[in-house]
C-alpha cells in the first residue's frame, strides 16, 4: 500500500493538546493504557522503560505502567512508531510518508477521491492535487475559531508562552473547566500568573481525578446491557452497579472503567433523539467523570482552589471584546441553563471549551456534507458513521467526529481500536 498523510504540520503529531503540550501537561491515563498497538498493550511502557525515569519527574518507586507521563514525552513516542511504520512498509515494498498539506477540499470523480490543497500551514503556493481509492477523515479534537485576534485572547494554552504584563490586583478568566482549562491553570500557574484565576463553565465542576495505583477490576452484572435499552434504565442501572460496588468497598472508578467497552454499544442501542438528549444534557457531566485528572495534576489544582487563587464560576460565554490594550470584556449569562447577563473585564482569557464537535467549523467536511458524500449526525455532534467507522463510500471517520454516534471516542484506546479496524477494512477491499 501506498499510504500518505496529509497535515499542515511540519512535525507529527500535529494536534495542538500535544504538539503544543508543555512540561507540565501530563497524560491523564495511565502507561499501561497508551500503547499505539494493542496487540502489544505495554508497548509504551517498553518504550518508557529505555529513557531515563527523570525526563517525566521524580516517581520513587511508581511503576512504569502506573506513570502518568508528560504529553511531550508520548509525542516522541508517537513519532518513533510512525518512523518505524515507515521503515517497515518500505521493507515489505510498500510506503507510508508524510506531505505537508492545508487540504481544503476533497471531490470524487469515479471509483477515486481527489484532495486539493496548499502547501504547508499558510494559504501561500500552487494548489496540490493528490488522488486515493480511500480517504480516512483523522481530523483529531478540532478548535473553536478565535473570537478575536488579540495578544490577551488565547484558544487554548498551547501557544501561550509568555504572560503579558499584570499586577496582582488583575483576573485571568479560563472558558471552560473540563480537561483542557486544567491545562490553562497549570500553565498559568507554572509561568508565575499573580492575580486571580476564574475558571467559567455552566456546571462549574471540575473534572474527577485519577488514583495513583491501579483500581481494582470491576466485573459488571451479568446481562448489563441488556439492562440499558434507554438512557433511563441505563442509569438506573448504574446506580445499582454503583451501590454494588460501595457495599464492597470498591471505588466507582472501577465501576466506570468496566463500562468503557461497552459504552458504544449501549448507546447506539438508543434513538438519535435518546443520544441527543443525554450529549446535551449529561455529556460534560459524563466527561467530568470519565476524562480525569492525573494524581498530581489534581492535587495542584486543589491546592490553588484552597489557596483562594483559582474559583469556578458557573455560567455561559456570551462573547468577547476589546475593552483597552490591557483587558478584554466578557459577557457572560449566569448558571446553566443561562440567566441574567454581566460583563467583566480580564487581563487575559483562555477559550478552554476543549473538543469541537460542530461540523460547520470544518469547511472541509461541511463541503462534503454539501456534496452528499458524508451526512451529518442527527444528534447534531459530528459525522454520520456506521460501527466500522464509514462515513461514506471508501471514506471513514474515527476519533471526535464521532462523538455523535459513539459517545466513548476521544481517548487512545478507542481510538486505536477504531484505527485498526478501518486498516482491516482497507486491506480486505484490495
Amino acid at each position: 500500500l501506498n499510504i500518505v498523510l496529509l497535515d499542515p504540520a511540519a512535525q507529527l503529531p500535529a494536534g495542538l493538546p500535544f504538539a503544543g503540550a508543555r512540561p507540565e501537561h501530563l497524560l491523564n491515563v495511565r502507561a499501561d493504557q497508551m500503547s499505539l498497538d494493542s496487540a502489544q498493550p505495554l508497548h509504551f511502557c517498553d518504550y518508557l522503560g529505555k529513557h531515563d525515569r527523570a525526563q517525566y519527574g521524580d516517581l520513587g518507586s511508581v511503576a512504569i505502567g502506573e506513570v502518568f507521563a508528560p504529553r511531550a514525552l508520548y509525542c516522541d513516542y508517537v513519532r518513533a512508531v510512525f518512523k518505524q511504520a515507515q521503515h517497515d512498509a518500505a521493507a515489505a515494498g510498500g510506503q507510508v510518508k508524510q506531505v505537508r498539506v492545508q487540504v481544503g477540499e476533497i471531490t470524487r470523480v469515479n471509483q477515486h477521491y481527489l484532495i486539493f490543497g496548499k502547501p504547508g500551514d499558510d494559504d501561500a503556493g500552487e494548489v496540490v492535487q493528490i488522488g486515493a481509492p480511500q480517504v480516512i477523515l483523522a481530523l483529531g479534537a478540532g478548535e473553536y475559531k478565535s473570537m478575536i485576534k488579540h495578544p490577551l485572547w488565547h484558544v487554548g494554552p498551547w501557544r501561550l508562552n509568555e504572560l503579558p504584563a499584570h499586577s496582582p490586583g488583575d483576573t485571568a478568566l479560563i472558558i471552560g473547566s473540563g480537561l483542557t482549562g486544567i491545562d490553562s491553570a497549570q500553565t498559568l500557574h507554572r509561568l508565575g500568573w499573580r492575580g486571580a484565576i476564574k475558571m467559567l463553565s455552566p456546571n462549574a465542576r471540575l473534572p474527577a481525578a485519577n488514583f495513583e495505583r491501579a483500581l481494582a477490576i470491576w466485573q459488571l452484572t451479568p446481562n448489563f446491557v441488556q439492562h440499558c435499552q434507554t438512557p433511563r434504565q441505563f442509569l438506573h442501572a448504574l446506580r445499582a452497579e454503583l451501590a454494588r460496588a460501595h457495599a464492597v468497598g470498591i471505588d466507582w472508578r472501577a465501576v466506570l472503567n468496566a463500562l468503557r467497552s461497552i459504552t458504544t454499544d449501549i448507546f447506539l442501542a438508543w434513538t438519535p433523539r435518546q443520544r441527543t438528549s443525554v450529549l446535551r444534557r449529561a455529556g460534560s457531566l459524563w466527561g467530568m467523570h470519565r476524562h480525569r485528572m492525573p494524581p498530581s495534576v489534581a492535587a495542584l489544582i486543589h491546592a490553588l482552589q484552597f489557596s483562594g487563587k483559582l474559583s469556578l464560576v458557573s455560567g455561559r460565554f456570551i462573547d468577547v471584546t476589546v475593552c483597552t490594550a490591557s483587558a478584554l470584556q466578557v459577557r457572560v449569562s449566569a448558571g446553566v441553563g443561562g440567566g441574567a447577563e454581566s460583563t467583566q473585564d480580564y487581563a487575559l482569557v483562555i477559550d478552554a471549551r476543549g473538543p469541537n464537535y460542530r461540523t460547520a467549523d470544518w469547511p472541509v467536511v461541511t463541503k462534503l456534507i454539501n456534496a452528499g458524500l458524508l451526512k451529518a449526525s442527527l444528534t447534531g455532534f459530528g459525522l454520520l458513521v456506521d460501527v466500522d467507522g464509514r462515513a461514506g463510500q471508501q471514506i471513514y471517520a474515527l476519533g471526535v467526529l464521532t462523538y455523535g454516534e459513539r459517545l466513548e471516542t476521544m481517548a487512545v484506546p478507542e481510538i486505536r481500536q477504531q484505527a485498526e479496524r478501518i486498516a482491516e477494512l482497507i486491506i480486505a477491499s484490495f
